[in-house]
């Protein structure tokens, strides 16, 4: 789920995002969507420049050790091994902030 920074009037082109990717995926994988491509946070700004900066951040503590989101594309990658058994999928909120 995503949430939406109110002071800017940025809206995320979707309210849910769904992604998955193999246990055994190395470590900087993107995740990929339910049409196999890659997973990517979209975002719209209805006050600032179409080039302007955005910087993704993932909210919840946990997940934000085994996701990151690339600044420049959105795209959701893995940064730690990933453990099904120990946790079997993740759920979290993105926010987005826009830099002039």
């Amino acid at each position: 789920e995503v949430v939406k920074n109110e002071r800017l009037q940025s809206f995320f082109l979707q309210n849910t995002y769904y992604g998955s990717l193999p246990e055994s995926a190395p470590i900087f994988s993107h995740v990929v969507s339910n049409n196999s491509s890659l997973l990517v946070i979209s975002t719209e700004d209805l006050d600032s420049d179409i080039n302007a900066l955005r910087t993704f951040e993932i909210v919840e503590p946990l997940a934000r050790l085994y996701f990151s989101i690339e600044s420049t594309t959105g795209a959701v990658k893995i940064i730690k091994e990933l453990d099904h058994e120990t946790i079997p999928f993740f759920i979290f909120h993105v926010t987005v902030r826009i830099i002039f």
